[in-house]
């Protein structure tokens, strides 16, 4: 723990190495910068760039990698050592740069990049959260409010499938709410 602190300033060590919960030391390994306290579990963010990207808030682990917050923009980003995430980053992109009509209920892919380390997706950052965060904070939605939902939802599937796709993977985590 002693070299972990060699030559860190004291404001340093308080604010980078602890958590934010419960103020234990954090590992040192961190994948996306985001470390998991083995006190409280809790996870804890350090913003970083990518180029000219700021990542200034984390959003959630997917299954393939893990969604940042930069500026007006979500950032999903993959680490190009994990070949599986990579191939799926990849899939991913290609289907919607194939898409030949794109409904309005799916959220536009605005670009793709790739540095030495990381590969991503850059689409707008929506407000509101997901499907599953939503109800967790205020519970089912009324019966109008859920029925537009999956209307909305239908569409943005039907969309995909006159494209000639499938989507296999609706589930509220992967909903969002504007």
């Amino acid at each position: 723990l002693l070299k972990r602190f060699f030559g860190k300033k004291k404001e340093e060590i308080l604010n980078d190495d602890l958590c934010h919960a419960c103020d234990a030391a954090l590992p040192q390994q961190r994948k996306f910068n985001i470390s998991k306290c083995s006190s409280c579990k809790a996870l804890n963010f350090k913003p970083f760039n990518i180029e000219d990207m700021h990542l200034e808030e984390f959003i959630s682990y997917g299954g393939s990698g893990a969604v940042f917050k930069s500026g007006d923009k979500a950032i999903k980003l993959v680490d190009k050592k994990d070949l599986v995430a990579l191939k799926e980053l990849n899939n991913e992109y290609e289907v919607y740069s194939s898409l030949k009509e794109v409904d309005r209920h799916l959220l536009p892919l605005e670009a793709f990049f790739e540095n030495e380390t990381y590969a991503g997706l850059i689409t707008p950052y929506e407000e509101g959260g997901t499907l599953a965060q939503h109800i967790e904070d205020n519970g089912p939605m009324d019966f109008r409010k859920g029925l537009e939902l999956v209307l909305q939802i239908t569409d943005a599937v039907q969309c995909l499938y006159k494209n000639g796709y499938l989507y296999p993977d609706i589930k509220p985590q992967n909903v969002l709410i504007s």
